[in-house]
């Protein structure tokens, strides 16, 4: 369902969690990394 959810979301909101992840501790950014790729 989230990743249906995060599908949908505009190009600006995906921005944003884009510039939320790089401030994010490493290993965060790499669970958020390998779900992207599941995208």
């Amino acid at each position: 369902m989230a990743i249906v959810q995060f599908k949908t979301e505009s190009s600006a909101e995906l921005e944003l969690l884009q510039k939320i992840n790089r401030a994010l501790p490493a290993e965060l950014q790499q669970q958020y990394n390998d779900l992207s790729a599941m995208i």
